[in-house]
């Protein structure tokens, strides 16, 4: 007997099916189950969890299948979390679904009935081995939608995905709900033609194609979790062909497999599977442009115009040299930077400052490596514009943060602002199709040339294991904080092909870069000298054309500020 030859999954005999059926039937069952059980706040709590005597009632089978079903196991484990911060009423009285709930008429009736609300995403806080998550959930008009939901605690929780990350998860998948009620599919009726409808409805709508391809491939590892749980069974393709065994099988949504990253040093975990439903963007690598160096010199000079020059001129400078991304700059704290003794000692070694921060996608944090002239640079920053708004803030009684970069509040500078003051510096400068991001593009560059040229002179030694390629790779993605080494390929290519008309050595382009903080230095210094200059001579104008008194007042005031300059 087979699972599609039941009326309902409670029937009462199940003695005909194979044991793997009987344990998918009884997980449906436990999702119905605990899925009314959340909704309507009844179930039997014990211990501050679910009772798995009245849950094994209530499913019908035996403690072992609680007990060995992984399945069942998580699902349950998962539920408990769940129940600890919901305030839980007496058990419900679970009612024998009526034979015609189960048919697909019922399903497409109560699917169409959820299209009619636009789905909520909320988050709540779940605690496991004493560390706190934040776990979306969805939502159509009250009702949880549990595979969703299920799958995006398994994101936050097992592979521990960063916030920002479930929140496009949830909202694409939410998105996607919506189009497959619409054209009336369920859930377990997905195939590739419902797919490349979505992806024509985004095209239509003006969504870039490498934007849907993001969609597409959120939406695809969705149902291949659906698969990997048992949810779905020879929906997804994940096998190398259509046959298992002497039965053909007709999957709905297709893959094609590919090799694992032979630049991995870990061991690779066998085949990685890939949709079949990729829309080819040509013009992807010609939307993004990296500043050259005459580019990145007009940058320089347009946030130099801006309010904030020194602190701005920073920001662009901290990317550039440090390969920092945007949220990594601005988690850097004054108390991160060496003192002067400290700079000096580094200076003297050759080497480097390491400051601990939060990486991409990481729990624990990572280091950014700071050239010496960058610190030197910021130390100048923080004595005198820094400083400045500081005494303000002080003055006024308002609290500063510790961060680095500053805002004229006293608070550290957001995302968004960094974001305002880069796309405006960008446009001044001329320099089309690109971003602040794109900084990182000229850290890689020029680490990928150093790694060459140290490897040549023999400075740095191969990586066990690796070729020369590889060692280079990996050298530049550590300092990258790189997750993907393939993607690196294209810097070490383009540098080669660059050496066939022009080589540089390693101490020349540390030497280039030396005089250019220097340069960088010596105008702010200039900045700061004409400020002077300026103020002294209104001070004189208006000591002599104003009330003696008004003007004694405002010397007072001028030669507070120059203290505070110097």
């Amino acid at each position: 007997m087979k699972i599609s030859e039941l009326k309902s999954i409670w029937e009462p005999d199940l003695s005909r099916l194979s044991g793997r059926d009987r344990g998918q039937i009884y997980y449906q069952r436990c999702q119905v189950i605990l899925g009314e059980a959340i909704r309507s706040r009844r179930a039997v709590i014990t211990n501050n969890r679910i009772d798995r005597d009245w849950l094994r009632n209530e499913i019908g089978c035996t403690a072992s299948v609680l007990a060995q079903n992984a399945a069942i196991r998580a699902l349950v484990e998962d539920r408990d979390e769940l129940f600890k911060g919901l305030t839980v009423r007496a058990p419900f009285q679970r009612r024998k679904v009526p034979q015609a709930r189960s048919t697909r008429s019922h399903r497409l009736a109560t699917a169409l009935q959820m299209a009619r609300f636009s789905g909520k995403i909320s988050f709540i806080t779940l605690v496991r081995d004493s560390l706190a998550y934040q776990v979306p959930l969805l939502q159509w008009g009250g009702r949880i939608d549990e595979e969703v939901s299920d799958w995006l605690r398994h994101l936050a929780l097992s592979i521990k995905a960063p916030e920002t990350s479930l929140k496009t998860y949830s909202s694409v998948i939410r998105d996607f709900t919506r189009f497959r009620r619409r054209h009336q599919f369920l859930w377990d009726e997905v195939d590739d033609g419902l797919i490349q409808k979505f992806q024509s409805f985004k095209l239509a709508k003006g969504v870039k194609a490498d934007v849907v391809n993001q969609y597409t491939d959120i939406v695809f590892g969705f149902y291949i979790w659906l698969e990997e749980t048992g949810r779905l069974t020879n929906h997804v393709q994940l096998s190398p062909g259509s046959n298992t065994g002497k039965k053909r099988i007709d999957f709905n949504i297709t893959s094609k497999s590919t090799s694992p990253s032979t630049w991995k040093v870990d061991d690779a975990p066998g085949r990685v599977w890939n949709h079949r439903l990729t829309l080819s963007d040509n013009s992807k690598k010609d939307k993004r442009h990296t500043p050259n160096k005459e580019e990145i010199g007009r940058l320089q000079d347009s946030v130099l115009d801006q309010k904030h020059g020194e602190r701005n001129l920073l920001l662009f400078l901290w990317a550039e040299k440090t390969g920092a991304r945007r949220f990594e700059v601005l988690q850097i704290t004054v108390q991160d930077l060496p003192t002067e003794e400290g700079r000096d000692e580094i200076a003297d070694k050759g080497g480097t400052w390491a400051i601990q921060v939060f990486r991409k996608g990481r729990d624990e944090k990572g280091n950014l490596f700071v050239p010496v002239d960058l610190l030197r640079l910021t130390a100048q920053y923080v004595k005198y514009e820094r400083s400045k708004i500081v005494t303000r803030c002080q003055e006024r009684g308002v609290s500063v943060s510790d961060s680095l970069f500053l805002t004229d509040k006293g608070k550290g500078l957001a995302a968004s602002s960094l974001t305002g003051l880069s796309r405006a510096a960008f446009i001044k400068a001329g320099v089309l199709r690109s971003s602040y991001h794109r900084l990182r593009a000229v850290f890689a560059t020029q680490e990928t040339k150093k790694a060459v040229e140290a490897l040549e002179s023999g400075h740095m030694q191969l990586i066990p294991g690796t070729n020369w390629t590889q060692t280079i790779l990996l050298r530049v993605a550590e300092l990258l904080d790189h997750s993907n080494l393939e993607s690196l390929e294209h810097y070490l290519n383009n540098f080669l092909n660059a050496r066939i008309q022009r080589a540089q050595a390693t101490s020349g382009i540390a030497a280039s870069e030396t005089i250019e903080y220097k340069r960088k230095e010596i105008e702010a210094l200039d900045r700061r000298i004409d400020n002077r200059i300026r103020l002294m001579e209104v001070m004189a104008n208006l000591n002599v054309t104003c009330d003696p008194r008004i003007g004694a007042k405002l010397e007072a005031i001028g030669r507070e500020v120059l203290t505070l300059d110097d």
